[in-house]
């Protein structure tokens, strides 16, 4: 079920996290997560719980865990995956500010 599909998600996220925080040494490790964005022939059923997790997850500490939502307005020939064009655009858009608002 999707609840329960979410709970979990956030369980293993949270704990992905704190292995390498643990791991590194690092406990102000900075995190960077895309929420989750359906293709025009996919559908992702748990999407929202997800994304939703994931926000979750970035609210227990939001100076150091960061989401977002990409825009994708290419996609590879499949219809499922973005383009390599529309990953570069969100990697400039979205992603590289975040980190460089960090460094």
């Amino acid at each position: 079920n999707a609840s329960a599909s979410a709970i979990a998600y956030e369980s293993y996220l949270t704990d992905f996290y704190d292995g390498l925080a643990t791991e590194t040494g690092n406990a102000n490790l900075k995190f960077y997560q895309d929420n989750i964005v359906a293709a025009p022939s996919a559908s992702y059923p748990y999407k929202t719980e997800c994304n939703t997790s994931k926000l979750n997850f970035t609210n227990v500490d939001t100076a150091n865990r960061k989401v977002y939502t990409p825009v994708f307005n290419s996609w590879a020939a499949d219809n499922v995956h973005p383009s390599t064009e529309a990953y570069f655009y969100n990697w400039n858009t979205y992603l590289l500010p975040l980190i460089n608002a960090d460094l």
